[in-house]
């Protein structure tokens, strides 16, 4: 378990927002703003329910991973 010192509304709004990496973790790894790309492609991957969820795959945000699908 990691625990991390936000709240539930920020945790939840990062999770969904992908391109925040670049920003949020600048200086973390290979994360920078200079490598930021526009995250191009969205797709639901199965079914969305109260219960389960749902899975979304996206294309990359950044030069690194913007080969990754």
């Amino acid at each position: 378990m990691f625990e991390a010192p936000v709240g539930y509304t920020v945790s939840v709004e990062s999770g969904l927002d992908p391109s925040h990496t670049q920003f949020l973790h600048q200086g973390i790894g290979s994360f920078s703003p200079e490598k930021t790309l526009p995250i191009q492609q969205f797709e639901n991957i199965g079914e969305i329910t109260s219960q389960g969820g749902f899975t979304l795959k996206h294309s990359g945000s950044n030069r690194k991973d913007s080969c990754l699908s």
